[in-house]
């Protein structure tokens, strides 16, 4: 979650930890706000990258995951996805395959409701 609001200080602030504290917000209090922010400025095709992953709740590699996307999209093309995902600290990569932290998967899943 750190890694989250961190990414957001940076993109949104200039990486000025004052310019973000002076507006009121307080880091934990508004996680779900900062999830909101950057879920909004997603593709489509990167929300389906996520939506997948918070179905399948558990690690999955690549080949497992183009699989499950509808629709379909090429490998170079989800590759690009998940990188851009990785980098806005929404999804991990751990020895087993691409999962969420628990706070973004039960974040995305309340999207679905």
């Amino acid at each position: 979650m750190l890694k989250i609001v961190a990414t957001t200080i940076h993109f949104l602030f200039s990486s000025k930890i004052d310019l973000f504290l002076a507006h009121g917000l307080t880091v934990f209090d508004h996680i779900y706000d900062l999830l909101d922010q950057q879920f909004q400025r997603l593709s489509d095709l990167e929300k389906t990258v996520i939506y997948s992953l918070a179905i399948h709740r558990k690690p999955i590699l690549m080949p497992e995951l183009i699989n499950e996307i509808i629709p379909p999209v090429t490998s170079q093309k989800l590759l690009g996805i998940l990188e851009s995902l990785k980098l806005l600290s929404l999804i991990e990569f751990n020895g087993n395959g691409f999962t969420m932290q628990n706070d973004v998967m039960e974040y995305v899943t309340n999207q679905f409701g």
